[in-house]
């Protein structure tokens, strides 16, 4: 069966009353992931973020087994490949909340350097992943229409944050080194930290200024869809250091999928 789009609010095809109070209200949270054959990459981490979001935003639990039967019911109109985003918002009336589950076609990582655009903006409560999005839409598409494919999330003093929608990572000849500070944990970031040390890569978290940042052998973006080497920064060619690249490659594809 071919992947199709499908929204679903809890559990059913959504309609635009269902819509009403994600679409008026900006105050939710979401995630998003890379599900194949009906299985997904760090699915304990999903589930714990949406739980997690879910009792700070609205002070309700959000049950594993209610959102892995939510996007279960998506993916029954695909072939099991699919890219899903799952939305938690205030449900109407109140109380409680609704799930959105999108499921689109899968994505495969990018293969091309990307061009990142520095910005000095931080994305507010930046531990969520949450649905206010309007700071990092502005200057992704600001980016884009000046040639980047997305934007390097600064602090006004020039320490490097993250990306729009993805962590960041250096590399620097023995370690990975994360950007300290304010930033979403990227669920495929974790998952590589837990495995990159049995493939010889160890890691670290330290600040990273942005001035530094092309002294480093290589940077990289990761996130569900996979990782992909910086070449640019502004105007700054990135080195790009292949054998760690490939190495890197190799410990994302050998990441465990868990069946939802």
């Amino acid at each position: 069966m071919k992947s199709q789009r499908v929204m679903e609010v809890d559990g059913a095809a959504a309609t635009v009353d269902a819509l009403r109070s994600l679409a008026l209200l900006n105050y939710g949270h979401s995630t998003a992931m890379q599900v194949r054959d009906g299985a997904v990459r760090g699915l304990d981490l999903h589930l714990r973020r949406l739980d997690a979001a879910t009792r700070e935003l609205f002070d309700l639990p959000l049950g594993a087994s209610l959102v892995r039967s939510r996007i279960r019911s998506a993916l029954a109109h695909s072939s099991g490949d699919a890219t899903v985003r799952v939305y938690v918002f205030a449900s109407d009336p109140p109380p409680g909340v609704s799930t959105l589950v999108l499921a689109e076609p899968p994505r495969d990582p990018d293969t091309q350097p990307r061009a990142l655009q520095s910005v000095a903006y931080q994305r507010p409560v930046p531990h969520l992943k949450h649905i206010g999005t309007f700071g990092k839409l502005y200057h992704g598409r600001r980016a884009v229409a000046r040639g980047y494919d997305s934007v390097l999330l600064t602090s006004l003093d020039g320490l490097v944050i993250e990306c729009a929608t993805t962590n960041v990572g250096f590399f620097d000849g023995k370690y990975v080194v994360w950007p300290e500070g304010p930033a979403l944990p990227g669920i495929t970031m974790t998952l590589l930290e837990r495995h990159l040390a049995a493939h010889g890569v160890a890691s670290r978290h330290a600040p990273v200024h942005l001035s530094e940042a092309v002294a480093f052998h290589g940077v990289f973006t990761a996130n569900s869809r996979g990782v992909t080497p910086v070449g640019h920064i502004d105007d700054v060619k990135v080195p790009i250091d292949s054998s760690f690249m490939s190495r890197l490659c190799r410990v994302f594809d050998t990441l465990p999928w868990d069946r939802i």
